[in-house]
């Protein structure tokens, strides 16, 4: 019994305690770089009108080529997987400014030097929602919450 019962305890642990640490992702897309995902139990309501929202692109092999291009510090044997971006969603005006990224291998660690804050670096300026487009999406989904 023992054999049994001690692999389904640290099973159920290992959800427990990942769910709990981990976003909820749920599919938005696909763009030139990946698949694109938002944790939609995440989203919280800066004002009547901003949202913030966690964003997750899983890399296909074309988004690694761009990211290896965006970042060509990065050293060749390191695997890059995903980025994750906070967005900010001005809900009724269909605007977007991107707060932060950060880059991670498929082991989850950030990969040095990925690290973008857009606060600190001045460059995190509302631009508009292109009709159609990912960003859209996130938009639909990310204001109808607050």
């Amino acid at each position: 019994m023992n054999k049994i019962f001690m692999p389904l305890l640290l099973g159920l642990l290992f959800v427990i305690c990942g769910s709990a640490e981990g976003a909820n992702w749920n599919y938005l897309g696909r763009s030139n770089l990946g698949t694109v995902y938002y944790d939609k139990y995440g989203i919280k309501q800066l004002s009547e009108n901003v949202v913030r929202v966690l964003v997750k692109i899983d890399y296909s092999s074309e988004g690694v080529k761009e990211a290896r291009e965006a970042f060509p510090f990065i050293d060749g044997s390191e695997t890059i997987s995903y980025t994750l971006y906070t967005y900010e969603v001005k809900c009724y005006t269909n605007s977007f400014r991107i707060i932060s990224a950060s880059t991670y291998n498929s082991s989850g660690k950030a990969i040095k030097g990925t690290d973008l804050d857009y606060v600190k670096t001045g460059e995190a300026s509302w631009m508009h929602i292109t009709p159609g487009s990912n960003l859209a999406l996130l938009s639909e989904e990310s204001c109808k919450y607050p």
